[in-house]
């Protein structure tokens, strides 16, 4: 299984590349706390760490658990940003930690069919999804199916 920080992008978005992270917190090389970052106002990122500790950090050490912990107490709201739908793994993985999960689904390119195994998989793992965010659609949605959504 491939961790959630596998294809880090959140770093560079940031400007935070080469700075610690969750993986190098989860693999015990730094504090949980240098590897907060803030960005901006009421907003701070967790990175997904340096390229070595991405390959020795596993969501099976129980830092994961103490560090989700940590944030929980310390921020109103945490994102952990993970594979895709496709690649579920990770997710349920995490399931034990987290409120909940917000799955993207990317328009026209993930079918329904395996939009519809995958959130299955993760009710199964203990899941909870609070919503599906449809991504990268082009053409608007209709209004009646914006009602029907309602």
């Amino acid at each position: 299984m491939n961790p959630p920080w596998s294809r880090p992008s959140v770093a560079e978005a940031y400007g935070l590349t080469g700075r610690p992270g969750f993986a190098d917190i989860v693999a015990g090389a730094v504090a949980p706390s240098r590897g907060v970052h803030a960005v901006a106002e009421n907003l701070s990122v967790v990175p997904a760490g340096s390229a070595s500790a991405v390959r020795e950090a596993t969501l099976d050490d129980g830092r994961v658990e103490d560090f989700l912990a940590l944030i929980d107490d310390r921020f109103d709201l945490a994102i952990v940003d993970c594979e895709p739908i496709t690649e579920i793994g990770d997710a349920a993985a995490l399931s034990p930690f987290v409120d909940g999960f917000i799955v993207v689904i990317g328009a026209e390119r993930t079918r329904r069919a395996v939009a519809q195994r995958a959130l299955a998989d993760l009710k199964a793992a203990g899941g909870a999804p609070l919503g599906v965010v449809l991504n990268r659609t082009r053409r608007p949605i209709p209004k009646w199916l914006y009602r029907w959504l309602g």
